[in-house]
């Protein structure tokens, strides 16, 4: 699908004006001028519609330019699976991001010094206990005498079947699919937040969930956090993620 028509479909507008502005604006025509003095070519588009499709199409832009460097790194790793190779480049352009964890996040989030030696059969346990009514496990009986104490253990045990989530392409789409429906974005200003004009005054307290998010009140809340003006936070059903969980995987909730 063309950055166009992605284009298009996001703002609600027509294709054939979106792909005549993004011609415009690759032209070296100023947003200004496009408004004023191209308006049979846009269809009147004005100022802030011209302006949300330049912010788009450059957000998509860098979709891509991240797509294919993560690809390139997948494959120097010799990790580069079918599914991966085969995975359409459009709509969805950072889909390699949710099928494979880069090397960034591995760095990101540090192992235990014990890691040669974590309870993987504690985790195994958890992992193959039925749906329901979880059964008991033994947790001294199947951690070692390597791993420092229980709370080590346990540790070890949700570290490694966060592992496994994480790198759950299947998973992580049906956790994704569950917050873009069901979860609420939550805005505040940041104490300190420099907008004189109060540019984002609407947004200092703000709360809607995020599939009913106008296409506007997106872009506004993106330059605010930006600028440091505003404080983004997305909620989440824990009910609703362990429901995405339990239809996805064997793991019990």
């Amino acid at each position: 699908m063309s950055y166009h028509i992605q284009i298009a479909n996001h703002l609600n507008l027509k294709a054939t004006q979106v792909e005549k502005t993004i011609e415009l604006l690759e032209a070296g025509n100023t947003i200004p001028f496009i408004a004023r003095y191209r308006k049979e070519v846009t269809g009147e588009l004005d100022e802030v519609e011209i302006r949300h499709i330049e912010e788009q199409l450059g957000r998509l832009k860098t979709l891509d330019e991240r797509r294919l460097a993560i690809l390139k790194a997948i494959e120097e790793q010799g990790k580069l699976t079918a599914e991966l190779q085969t995975a359409p480049k459009r709509p969805t352009p950072d889909r390699p991001r949710r099928l494979v964890p880069t090397l960034q996040e591995k760095a990101a989030n540090p192992q235990p010094t014990w890691l040669p030696t974590r309870p993987r059969p504690l985790a195994e346990q958890i992992l193959q206990q039925p749906k329901g009514r979880p059964t008991w496990v033994s947790c001294p009986s199947v951690y070692g005498e390597d791993v420092p104490d229980t709370n080590s253990a346990w540790a070890g045990a949700r570290d490694i079947i966060a592992e496994q989530i994480s790198d759950h392409a299947q998973i992580r789409g049906a956790v994704r699919e569950q917050a873009q429906k069901y979860a609420t974005l939550e805005v505040t200003k940041i104490d300190g937040g420099d907008d004189p004009k109060q540019v984002y005054a609407l947004y200092y307290e703000f709360s809607q969930r995020v599939d009913r998010l106008r296409p506007h009140q997106i872009l506004a809340i993106n330059r605010g956090e930006n600028e440091k003006v505003l404080r983004v936070k997305l909620d989440v059903s824990p009910s609703g993620i362990g429901s995405a969980l339990s239809r996805t995987t064997s793991c019990p909730p």
